[in-house]
């Protein structure tokens, strides 16, 4: 009797560490309202929300630099971006467009410049997949 509630335990525990009487993961993604504020105020977060090599194209490019090639930031070079208090600086303006997994951000800097962030929704998370840093608006 007492070899069969060992044995029962351990097939037990060992079903249990292979996931099986597990709850399943929830496919609920993450809030990007929420994702947003830590990405732009907790540097470690941001570096490891972000895929590097990042396509996208340095601040004040020429377009005719990159011709048959794509631009990519790498970690190395990356430098933290952080929240902006658009109170403080009236002049900008934010454009978020959300769409089914994907939200695209573009920044207005009021004086004929601006940026754009793309994020992506991967496996529940949100990442930053595009940056073109501030250039002239077209």
């Amino acid at each position: 009797m007492i070899g069969r509630i060992i044995l029962l335990f351990a097939v037990s525990s060992l079903l249990y560490s292979c996931s099986v009487f597990k709850p399943a993961h929830s496919n609920k993604a993450e809030n990007f309202d929420q994702f947003y504020k830590r990405f732009h105020t907790d540097s470690l977060f941001q570096m490891s929300r972000i895929t590097f090599p990042l396509e996208g194209l340095p601040s004040f490019a020429e377009e005719a630099q990159f011709t048959g090639e794509r631009f990519r930031w790498q970690r190395d070079d990356w430098e933290q971006h952080l929240l902006i208090n658009y109170d403080a600086f009236p002049d900008l303006s934010q454009n978020l467009v959300k769409e089914q997994g994907q939200v695209k951000e573009s920044i207005n800097m009021g004086n004929g410049f601006g940026l754009e962030r793309h994020f992506a929704l991967e496996e529940g998370k949100w990442f930053l997949v595009f940056y073109v840093g501030i250039n002239r608006i077209n």
